[in-house]
């Protein structure tokens, strides 16, 4: 009895060993994904050095031979350019990881993780690495009010000052009256809710 009592022991405490070790290697391969994607989007998008494929294998996959690490890193490059040209909701994700047969299944929250935190930054470096023209960086105004003047038709006439602020340091300011600004104020509006039922 007792013999048998510790085999069933053994049984279980090995059961419960590779079901340990089964979850561990699934938060891993989520982990190790999501640093893959980092690096790897790192690299192409921020051209930063360090972070060539001998260098990422060491930091983030080790337990992945080399071969087919390289295939994996591959897959990521494609699929996150592919996302980029897609303009990737995470409520499309699922679907579009499955044409990615290298994304296990238990990678791909790893892909969602970095998707969700990383896109507006790609999409801002590519932005800046396309355009030969200053970025707009910033808009600030305010309203003057005309309290003397000789005219009385312009007493208390508000005026908008308003300035963009844009990349390298330029600044372009103008005013403009309060018919100018009520419409400029319509076609802002309207342009953002053309934007948002994109």
């Amino acid at each position: 009895v007792c013999s048998s009592a510790s085999s069933s022991l053994l049984s279980n405490h090995h059961f419960h060993l590779v079901v340990t070790a089964t979850v561990r290697l699934k938060m891993g391969s989520e982990q190790q994904l999501f640093g893959l994607c980092v690096g790897v989007s790192r690299r192409i998008f921020f051209n930063e050095e360090g972070l060539d494929n001998n260098a990422l294998h060491e930091q983030v996959f080790t337990g992945l031979d080399i071969s087919g690490f390289i295939l994996l890193v591959e897959t990521v490059e494609r699929a996150i350019k592919d996302a980029v040209d897609a303009d990737l909701n995470l409520s499309q994700m699922d679907g579009f990881l499955a044409k990615y047969s290298e994304i296990t299944e238990d990678m791909r929250p790893g892909f969602a993780k970095f998707w969700k935190g990383n896109k507006l930054k790609i999409i801002g470096a590519i932005s800046q690495s396309t355009s030969w023209q200053p970025q707009l960086e910033g808009v600030s105004w305010r309203v003057d009010v005309v309290t003397q003047t000789s005219k009385k038709q312009e007493l208390h006439t508000p005026t908008a000052i308003l300035q963009f602020k844009l990349s390298e340091h330029r600044n372009i300011d103008f005013e403009i009256d309060h018919q100018s600004a009520t419409a400029l104020h319509s076609k802002l509006a309207a342009a953002l809710a053309s934007l948002e039922n994109v």
